[in-house]
């Protein structure tokens, strides 16, 4: 069947403290899954697709709103701190519930994930890490790659000791221009 495209232009962001653990298993699931050259190497059905992609929507737009709950919280204990005479009692049941607030994100973040790997069988979702690990692999060289031999910051490659005050380093007289040595 026709492959679908899973959360694609949907990007899972951290907000103000958002859950770390579960925001970065999220976001590694969401990005595979919406690859379709990976959906065909796990073996995703259209249903499958369908179902995660309906977890992963669900729980961009409970973590829109929860994240907006939170940013105003945080207004609110600025405003407690810009007082004359900060009430501690109120500033620390403020903290308290941007607390509680990142624990729900956070929390929802991992059912979300739990559920969306549910879906998949556990033949799935063993090619999926292996596919994980592949694309990490990937990634790791590319990176290597261009920060290896004949590139990179120090060679000129970007804003390296020569971008932070001329050839000389911090000390050397500003945007002073390279001879190419």
């Amino acid at each position: 069947g026709k492959q679908t495209t899973v959360g694609k232009g949907m990007g899972m962001r951290g907000g103000m403290g958002g859950g770390m653990m579960g925001q970065k298993g999220f976001m590694i699931i969401e990005k595979i899954i919406s690859n379709p050259t990976i959906q065909a190497e796990v073996g995703l059905t259209d249903s499958q697709v369908k179902k995660i992609d309906s977890i992963l929507s669900a729980s961009h737009r409970q973590s829109i709103r929860t994240e907006a709950d939170l940013r105003i919280l945080e207004l609110d204990l600025r405003e407690l701190l810009d007082e004359d005479n900060p009430d501690l009692k109120k500033i620390d049941s403020k903290l308290t519930e941007i607390s509680d607030k990142r624990l729900a994100i956070q929390k929802s973040q991992i059912h979300s994930l739990v559920e969306a790997k549910a879906v998949l069988t556990a033949e799935q979702m063993s090619k999926l890490k292996e596919a994980v690990k592949k694309q990490a692999k990937d990634k790791m060289g590319k990176f290597k790659q261009n920060r290896g031999m004949g590139g990179g910051m120090m060679r000129g490659g970007g804003p390296g000791m020569q971008g932070m005050g001329g050839p000389q380093g911090m000390g050397g007289p500003q945007g002073a221009p390279d001879d190419g040595n």
